[in-house]
């Protein structure tokens, strides 16, 4: 996704902020178990010593064999066998020199050899996003906060004979255990129901966890995400920054929000099918959102992006009372009457 040289060289001195408060940490740790235990000093000397010797005869033509390499690696490991000992015995842990980065696949560099860490991919888009006032909802939306007392279990889908609550109590297990363990469930949803009964709200839950995972995560309502798409399409100009619209296809996780509320046309059905084939095909998970019914998806889409949805994804259904309603007037789920076929 497309910064700023500023905004980019602001991330970056954040990653160098990191390496440099490990450094600090790790200095200020080497002090105090010097202190506590004077060996461990002559024992990083020593091997210091050694390395320098060792590199020392590396540099001098002829003086280097494979017997002297294997004599000084084995010297090396029995001195940090001796370190790690002697910190054990005083009772500092194994990595008290060595403490974790918060990212070890890159090790707080944001780079992988010279591909984005998936890391600063994400603080990419979280950054590119900051504005944007759903981006910020995904930040702040938790499963903790998805309750259950909001959908009545006295109302009940006539088609299956399924309460309200017991749709919700599936959604919200169904979601967390995909968030859990996202390598080992299927991550597509096709979330619907009636307005207003937390479809957007438990989507931003799965997109969140995901996010906090290292996973990187786009939220677009329907008809943006239709724009961003027709603009690439059709307008020269804007693929000049064409990064938003590759970011749609190959973000871990995509979060269509609203689907059916954009303008529906021959372009927008070949768009969405291209891109859900494509990021099935990737491998890559999609959430939609939407207030249609399943008929209404078969009535307003075409056939084989129905049947791509009935095959592919997982359907969770909301449904009740309006949850922003309730949540506004303080109103509760009891006492609501009932719909039972």
């Amino acid at each position: 996704m497309a910064l700023s040289n500023e905004a980019f060289g602001q991330i970056m001195r954040e990653y160098e902020i990191r390496l440099r408060d490990r450094s600090d940490l790790i200095e200020e740790r080497r002090k105090e178990v010097y202190s506590a235990i004077p060996e461990l000093a002559s024992i990083d000397k020593d091997i210091a010593a050694r390395g320098r010797e060792q590199l020392a005869g590396l540099l001098s033509e002829g003086s280097h064999s494979s017997g002297s390499s294997t004599k000084y690696h084995d010297y090396i490991e029995s001195q940090i066998s001796r370190k790690s000992a002697l910190m054990s015995e005083h009772g500092y842990p194994a990595d008290y020199l060595d403490p974790p980065f918060e990212c070890e696949d890159c090790h707080d560099t944001g780079f992988i050899g010279h591909e984005k860490c998936h890391c600063l991919r994400q603080r990419i888009l979280d950054m590119s996003y900051k504005q944007q006032p759903l981006m910020a909802q995904l930040e702040g939306a938790e499963f903790d906060d998805f309750l259950l007392d909001y959908y009545p279990a006295d109302r009940y889908d006539k088609s299956t004979g399924v309460s309200s609550r017991e749709r919700a109590t599936q959604a919200l297990q169904d979601a967390r255990t995909y968030a859990e363990d996202p390598g080992d469930h299927s991550g597509n949803f096709v979330i619907y129901g009636t307005p207003g009964s937390g479809k957007t709200f438990l989507s931003c839950c799965i997109g969140n966890a995901l996010r906090k995972q290292g996973h990187t995560v786009v939220y677009q309502t329907a008809g943006r995400l239709f724009e961003l798409m027709s603009d690439h399409t059709f307008r020269r100009d804007s693929r000049q920054d064409s990064s938003r619209y590759s970011d749609i296809f190959d973000c871990d996780l995509l979060i269509i929000d609203d689907l059916g509320t954009e303008l529906t046309n021959s372009y927008t059905q070949g768009a969405l099918f291209d891109l859900l084939n494509y990021r099935m095909i990737a491998g890559r998970d999609t959430i939609v959102s939407t207030n249609l019914s399943m008929q209404e998806i078969l009535d307003t889409y075409t056939g084989r992006i129905f049947s791509r949805m009935l095959e592919r994804y997982n359907w969770l259904h909301l449904f009740g009372a309006d949850v922003r309603i309730i949540k506004s007037t303080g109103d509760s789920v009891k006492s609501r009457g009932t719909d039972r076929p």
